[in-house]
């Protein structure tokens, strides 16, 4: 059981929390399963080499549609009761996509970096203690100093980019904190705090599934509304149809942007 007022006080304050086993071991292990097999599929319908070069080898996107351990996360919804105190219950999926770390991979390796997601609104909103939404990242493996376990800087949540010395390794070893989790565990980070993926010295990939939850009022970066097959959306509930964004009234074409200033005006 969640402790929801533990985590929002924990994300609120710091911009992140762990949660152990939120995912049971047999829906972990089926998540991977799929997700090595969805990112062969990948390999071999566009060659690495490819995947390399726009910056999505390790990215498996669009998993909604992609598989049944998928849909179950969707229909389980693990944090909903988190991501309801901190955004609201219209919040939706921003992105939603599997993350593979693999052997050699992670910070100082293309296209593994330090970033903040949703870097825009940190360039346009000067309110620090802002929450424009929420990563989720679901692990599924094991995850620690070897194979690439989340670095993330507490209290960086808001700063751009040129306020923060992620070059500086004197900077690093004070400020930065590497995660160190159990398969089936979760962090819960705002968006807006630095974060990238550590260094992966293993033999194996480290794998995680990510579910980028935002504002309803906000765009997202994936209509997964209409990217998610009818035959999949008919097995969602209501509570999984919110999720994907099926009921957010956020303008999606320049033709509904017009009938909603037709409406307001």
């Amino acid at each position: 059981m969640i402790d929801v007022a533990a985590a929002t006080a924990a994300i609120t304050s710091q911009g992140y929390v762990i949660l152990p086993d939120v995912l049971s071991p047999e829906l972990v292990h089926t998540l991977a399963d799929t997700l090595d097999a969805l990112r062969a599929e990948d390999v071999e319908r566009f060659g690495k080499d490819y995947l390399y070069r726009i910056g999505q080898e390790g990215f498996v996107i669009n998993v909604g549609d992609r598989g049944e351990p998928f849909e179950r996360l969707l229909l389980e919804r693990p944090v909903q009761r988190v991501v309801n105190e901190l955004l609201g219950p219209g919040a939706f999926l921003y992105l939603f996509q599997g993350v593979i770390v693999p052997p050699g991979g992670g910070v100082g390796a293309y296209p593994w970096k330090w970033h903040c997601d949703l870097y825009h609104v940190a360039l346009e909103v000067s309110d620090r203690t802002f929450l424009p939404g929420l990563n989720c990242l679901f692990y599924l493996d094991d995850v620690n100093e070897r194979n690439g376990g989340t670095w993330i800087i507490p209290g960086t949540q808001g700063l751009k980019d040129d306020e923060i010395p992620c070059g500086n390794e004197t900077f690093l070893q004070t400020a930065a904190f590497q995660v160190t989790a159990s398969a089936g565990s979760v962090i819960l980070l705002n968006p807006l705090l630095w974060h990238c993926a550590g260094a992966n010295k293993t033999d194996k990939p480290r794998r995680a599934v990510k579910m980028l939850m935002v504002r309803e009022w906000m765009l997202p970066q994936m209509d997964y509304s209409r990217s998610i097959r009818s035959e999949v959306l008919n097995r969602l509930d209501d509570g999984a149809l919110c999720m994907i964004g099926a009921h957010a009234r956020v303008p999606r074409t320049f033709e509904e942007m017009q009938s909603v200033s037709v409406q307001e005006h």
